[in-house]
């Protein structure tokens, strides 16, 4: 495959985890905690975690846009995402197994893994095919 045609698509993979992201960050910041019941979790009072949990989501979403449109250079990024996606998953797993086991949790670390395995093996694909080329260069 063309390595620019594979470019651009684990541009489109990183940017779409970026929109993502930024979705659920919105969500969690502007859903009022009397909806979250909604959503299969449990309601409290207070916000702050529910708030912090979207500026995450933010930042997340800021640093995959960045891997996107520096994809050359930002290797370290784009394996910094697979990992963060891995560990999402892990987390919201073993939330499920060992706290409570809810809907909304099991849907998210199904999207969360299945963005890392997306991510990465589009990332294998653009390297092995770089590497190939550099192989018919020489």
């Amino acid at each position: 495959m063309n390595l620019n045609n594979l470019n651009c698509r684990l541009s489109l993979v990183l940017w779409f985890a970026a929109i993502h992201s930024a979705l659920i960050g919105l969500g969690l910041m502007a859903t009022p905690t009397s909806w979250m019941s909604a959503f299969g979790l449990q309601v409290g009072g207070e916000r702050l975690f529910q708030v912090q949990g979207g500026a995450f989501h933010f930042l997340m979403a800021a640093i995959y846009a960045w891997a996107a449109l520096k994809l050359l250079q930002m290797r370290g990024l784009i394996v910094l995402a697979i990992v963060v996606k891995a560990v999402s998953t892990l987390f919201l797993v073993t939330y499920c197994m060992i706290v409570r086991t809810t809907w909304v949790c099991l849907t998210s670390a199904a999207v969360d893994a299945s963005l890392a395995a997306l991510i990465y093996c589009t990332l294998v694909d653009c390297e092995r095919d770089h590497i190939q080329r550099l192989g018919e260069i020489r």
